[in-house]
């Protein structure tokens, strides 16, 4: 296994990981906003899930060369979203298998600036991971204090 396809992989357990949680959440409260003590903008877990679906497939469209369609979709439905979690990351890792090391010093221009080739095939992968945190840390918030370990 080369570093391209271990990044796939690891790639797509992150999403079964997120998508874990998702699923072990209490569904009252996948589109709920947790609240602070000052003014802010929390975001629900199908805010954070949706976001992760659409950074999936714009890192594909970008190490594939293709345009990038700007997408706003939230998905409400939490099985649904989930699917389309597996189905981009599954997408993403095979776009990301198939790079050789001349993508790692290639420069892309996301929203938050330009990054080498490095980063972007890993970017994915630990945004879904920070996200799953942010589920884990939503369900101790309304209650669910017990830690669903996801498989390995």
């Amino acid at each position: 296994m080369n570093m391209f396809e271990w990044q796939g992989q690891a790639t797509e357990s992150a999403s079964k990981r997120l998508a874990h949680f998702v699923r072990t959440t209490r569904e009252d409260w996948l589109e709920k906003c947790p609240k602070a003590e000052v003014a802010s903008e929390t975001r629900s877990i199908m805010d954070q899930v949706s976001e992760c679906i659409r950074v999936n497939r714009r890192f594909t469209a970008m190490l594939e060369g293709c345009e990038v369609v700007p997408d706003d979709t939230v998905w409400t439905d939490p099985e649904e979203a989930c699917s389309l979690l597996a189905d981009s990351a599954s997408r993403l890792a095979a776009v990301i298998a198939k790079q050789d090391d001349s993508v790692l010093g290639k420069i892309f221009d996301l929203s938050f600036g330009q990054f080498p080739g490095a980063a972007v095939i890993s970017i994915p992968a630990w945004n879904m991971i920070y996200h799953a945190g942010q589920v884990n840390y939503v369900q101790r918030l309304y209650g669910d204090i017990e830690f669903h370990r996801p498989p390995m």
